[in-house]
């Protein structure tokens, strides 16, 4: 099942993450696409705060750190930024394939890269286009293993 929204506001977007939330049990990975500006981290800082169950957590763009994880005392959140990652290499040295061992979820921001490595895994394929100032379309497509 794919699915598509037209973001216009606050309200719209909180509709995505209400959405995504659903499907995280089934899906351990969400990986969103978009330009910068896009909206990509405020999806992953309201997906980890509905998880969580909280609002009193340190969320930032792990966009120099690479990797930020948000965890309580049931849940962990992996959220990485691979947009300064070149190679596979940098990938396995972040310790990736620990990562998906060790979290309840995984964000990827920038996952071009290491899509085909997620070939194995369930995961929501997520973009985010700018339409306009105030306008974005969401694209949500549900990935199944690839054999």
């Amino acid at each position: 099942m794919d699915k598509n929204f037209l973001i216009k506001n606050f309200d719209d977007s909180i509709n995505i993450v209400n959405f995504l939330s659903k499907f995280t049990k089934d899906f351990k990975i969400i990986t969103l696409e978009g330009t910068i500006g896009s909206g990509k981290s405020f999806l992953c800082y309201h997906i980890s705060k509905i998880l969580l169950k909280t609002n009193n957590f340190n969320f930032s763009s792990p966009s120099f750190s690479l990797v930020n994880i948000y965890n309580n005392e049931d849940y962990i959140i992996y959220h990485l930024d691979l947009y300064r990652i070149k190679t596979l290499d940098q990938i396995y040295n972040l310790g990736f394939e620990e990562i998906l061992d060790q979290a309840n979820l995984v964000l990827i921001e920038w996952p071009e890269l290491i899509l085909k490595m997620l070939s194995t895994h369930k995961f929501i394929k997520l973009k985010i286009d700018l339409l306009d100032t105030n306008l974005r379309k969401c694209y949500i497509k549900f990935v199944s293993v690839q054999n």
